[in-house]
């Protein structure tokens, strides 16, 4: 996931002596921690540097969008181990500041899920996702269905 504002956003002249026709060049320098990757409208575009030609409509709904330099690692096990399985998506050593991660857990025969657990966050859904600002360890919590 990207951050869109931990940027300093200049231009090359101030807004009130802004006329159509003019030229305006956007330079953008992240904040310490992270990195520039593109524009809102354009995320091919890896140049910081943007120049505009100012119109009547020109929109300014265009932003530079950065990402942290942080990477998090995510855990994520059965409890217990023979209850059933998890499935991550992706599955990566390490995740970027608010990637989103989807979870499956699958009972194993006798088995039903109890929910996710962990730390900082919980949900009942066998199919959920988290988003990693930390790292994270996640259980899945499967309990033996008992016999009549």
């Amino acid at each position: 996931m990207r951050c869109i504002y931990p940027a300093v956003f200049r231009h090359n002249k101030p807004a009130e002596t802004e006329e159509n026709g003019d030229e305006i060049e956007v330079t953008v320098t992240p904040d310490n921690g992270f990195h520039f990757v593109g524009w809102s409208d354009d995320m091919a575009n890896a140049n910081p540097v943007r120049r505009f030609v100012m119109t009547e409509n020109f929109d300014w709904d265009i932003y530079p969008v950065c990402e942290s330099d942080e990477t998090y690692t995510l855990e994520v096990y059965a409890d217990p181990e023979e209850g059933g399985t998890v499935t991550v998506s992706p599955m990566k050593e390490e995740y970027q500041m608010d990637e989103r991660v989807d979870l499956v857990a699958t009972p194993a025969e006798g088995w039903r899920f109890a929910g996710w657990h962990s730390r900082y966050w919980q949900d009942n859904s066998p199919e959920t996702s988290v988003d990693i600002y930390r790292d994270t360890s996640i259980e899945a919590r499967f309990v033996e269905i008992e016999g009549d």
